[in-house]
């Protein structure tokens, strides 16, 4: 199942071309009862992904934290965190490592950098190695490790 473009969207809540594309969006998307209020990362922003994220982010899944810079300067975020496995080669064999990751948008946090830290809850993660944006550029993917 794929989800609808605006103009679907639009359609199914009768609603005409004078309404913004991200107002469509945010009536879909509190149409459907979930409780989420989808808030585009600026007014002039018409990027659906953007929109997307910014609801995926305020979701169940997602988390409060604090975001923390190497020269101390703080940022309150939402944070997705991940558990993937990941697959090194080493010669002939094949080794399975379980890493520890998580998503921040990146209208929130603009540039982090490993040694960066966040705070969710009671725990301290610090970024290793170098984050890297997701297809859309819409969001971070960050390694972290326990402080």
């Amino acid at each position: 199942m794929s989800a609808p473009s605006v103009a679907e969207m639009r359609t199914a809540l009768g609603l005409g071309s004078d309404v913004s594309d991200a107002a469509v969006v945010d009536a879909y998307v509190a149409s459907l009862g979930f409780g989420i209020t989808v808030r585009p990362p600026s007014p002039a922003a018409s990027d659906p992904f953007a929109a997307a994220a910014a609801a995926l982010f305020r979701a169940p899944g997602s988390v409060a934290a604090i975001y923390t810079t190497k020269n101390g300067d703080t940022i309150s975020t939402r944070a997705i965190r991940g558990q993937p496995d990941a697959v090194s080669r080493f010669g002939g064999a094949s080794i399975v490592q379980a890493t520890n990751g998580l998503q921040l948008l990146r209208g929130d946090v603009p540039a982090p950098q490993a040694g960066d830290q966040i705070v969710i809850g009671q725990e301290v993660l610090t970024i290793t190695g170098e984050p890297m944006l997701d297809d859309e550029r819409v969001s971070w993917n960050c390694t972290t490790d326990p402080a």
